[in-house]
């Protein structure tokens, strides 16, 4: 069993974690002016010309290096709905982990190798532009695969159960905080996205990874003062 302090460090880290990784997709996936080049613009991720190479190594690594303790705002998650029975939030636990450590790594780098390969050679001839077009169109499937199988477990698979299990077990969440899952902010932000796409703009990359910070912070509030 975990001691209080314990559980406690575990929330602070997954929360503190969810907040640098929120920066590090602002690095490394904010595009200023996505509507300038069109979708391929968008789809190549051309806008990271623009990007200089700190901010490339900066936004890669700090995203990579905390990325692996959003385990333990899973563990936090899994304790406090532990109450609704013995297999469902054990699976809860398993798929959260399995998404994050199937997909969020490889999603997270692929951006530091795209923009370093492309800056590699933009500037030496066209030609390389158009193999580096060719590269990410045959990529792209390959990635869009893990992309899928990495979401659908760590967001929205884990989301419905946390859902289903908040409205329809004993657990230590109040019965609105169904609504503190990545799922439901993710939605949220596309929704203010499209009325106020002004504000929300440099919010859209950090869209997934702040659902995390609301559904780590969520039960790290539950468990401070929790007596084992």
């Amino acid at each position: 069993m975990l001691n209080n302090k314990t559980i406690r460090l575990f929330g602070i880290f997954a929360v503190i974690s969810s907040l640098i990784i929120c920066f590090s997709d602002i690095l490394i996936t904010y595009n200023p002016d996505p509507g300038n080049g069109g979708v391929e613009k968008e789809i190549l991720d051309l806008f990271m010309l623009e990007f200089s190479n700190l901010r490339i190594y900066l936004g890669t690594f700090l995203g990579l290096f905390f990325i692996p303790f959003y385990c333990l705002g899973y563990y936090l998650i899994y304790k406090a709905i532990k109450p609704a029975g013995k297999y469902i939030p054990l699976i809860f636990l398993l798929i959260s982990i399995f998404g994050l450590i199937f997909g969020f790594s490889q999603i997270h780098s692929s951006f530091g190798y795209k923009a370093l390969f492309l800056k590699s050679g933009y500037k030496v001839s066209e030609e390389f532009l158009n193999y580096y077009k060719s590269c990410i169109k045959n990529i792209l499937p390959f990635q869009m695969i893990i992309i899928i199988v990495s979401y659908s477990l760590s967001i929205f698979i884990n989301s419905i159960i946390f859902i289903f299990v908040v409205l329809m077990r004993n657990t230590l969440y109040k019965k609105w905080m169904l609504l503190c899952n990545p799922l439901f902010i993710i939605l949220l932000f596309s929704g203010l996205s499209r009325i106020f796409p002004n504000i929300f703009s440099i919010l859209r990359p950090i869209s997934v990874n702040f659902g995390n910070f609301i559904f780590f912070l969520t039960p790290t509030i539950l468990l401070w003062n929790i007596k084992e």
